[in-house]
């Protein structure tokens, strides 16, 4: 079990939050304690992801080994402060089809056809479904 918390964090965050603006974000964010960063870069704690994130920030803050909170855990955070994660979150869907479009966006290669299996590894069972039916049709082309 892993505790996170805003308090003396580094942080970067991406997409649409529930209730908040950008600015209004960053401000509570701030009260909260935490360092705000307008991108991920290195020697930011973690990355914060909305609705719709921008997949080349993701990307980014994944490449650089940046802990992602999103989902439940994100508003938790937020709100409380903190959040005890037990295991990696599970992505939400929105995330895994940005991040195929990105693959897609590449030439086909053996490379990118694992991206895409890594991808589908990390779906859950609950929108698997509804990942490979976003897929085929990428797939086929």
């Amino acid at each position: 079990m892993t505790s996170i918390r805003l308090d003396g964090a580094s942080l970067a965050f991406s997409g649409k939050i529930k209730g908040y603006t950008k600015s209004s974000l960053q401000q509570h964010l701030q009260a909260q304690g935490a360092r705000v960063s307008p991108k991920p870069h290195a020697g930011l704690d973690l990355f914060l992801v909305g609705d719709r994130s921008a997949y080349k920030k993701v990307d980014a803050a994944r490449a650089l080994g940046l802990t992602l909170i999103e989902g439940d855990a994100l508003y938790t955070l937020i709100e409380a402060g903190e959040v005890e994660l037990e295991e990696a979150p599970v992505r939400p869907l929105d995330a895994l089809i940005a991040d195929a479009r990105a693959v897609f966006d590449g030439a086909p290669s053996r490379e990118a056809w694992e991206a895409i299996c890594a991808l589908a590894d990390e779906c859950d069972d609950a929108h698997i479904d509804d990942f490979v039916a976003y897929l085929t049709p990428q797939l086929d082309a």
